[in-house]
């Protein structure tokens, strides 16, 4: 059995697709997925699976919990062993020495972003923020003593056409320790 994280983009946000985390642990299990938890509201499920390729699981998921929620809901699934080395790694400090007042969040997206895609995240570069591309994540450092920042998961979807969705670094570093 392996270790895996779904992150579910868009539930529980403002009084919409509400799903208690109660629920969504037993539609995990429902699924055949063992010893299931969830972090917070915001769609964090750590899970155990056979081993599988990310694209079977995120499939496999996404069409289960349609079928139990009766909507789609975008899910991007990582290992946990890769939410652990971006954890370990920390980019905000050893990559981008982020200040220390910055808000850290790191993006995930559903695949890594077509070359010529890549250098759309320069164009929204600014000021208050910095963005880092590491394959399949995105590094975000938002430092809003240097401007507003023009930041949303939306914004990264419409610019990288991809499904993306965004955690700050807390709620990944808790993941990570899962």
């Amino acid at each position: 059995m392996a270790k895996y994280i779904a992150l579910l983009r868009g539930i529980n946000v403002s009084g919409v697709k509400i799903i208690k985390m109660e629920d969504l642990r037993a539609m995990f299990t429902n699924m055949g997925y063992s010893a299931v938890q969830t972090y917070i509201q915001s769609g964090n499920v750590v899970f155990e699976a056979a081993s599988s390729p990310i694209a079977q699981l995120t499939n496999s998921i996404t069409k289960g919990l349609e079928t139990a929620l009766g909507y789609h809901v975008p899910i991007v699934v990582v290992k946990a062993t890769t939410m652990q080395a971006i954890a370990k790694a920390d980019a905000f400090t050893n990559t981008m020495n982020t200040p220390i007042t910055a808000k850290k969040y790191v993006a995930f997206l559903e695949k890594k972003p077509a070359k010529e895609l890549e250098a759309i995240l320069a164009t929204l570069t600014n000021p208050a923020d910095t963005y880092l591309l590491q394959g399949d994540v995105i590094y975000i450092a938002i430092d809003e003593s240097k401007g507003k920042s023009l930041f949303t998961n939306m914004l990264l979807e419409k610019k990288l056409k991809l499904y993306a969705t965004t955690r700050n670094w807390n709620t990944v570093c808790k993941l990570a320790a899962m």
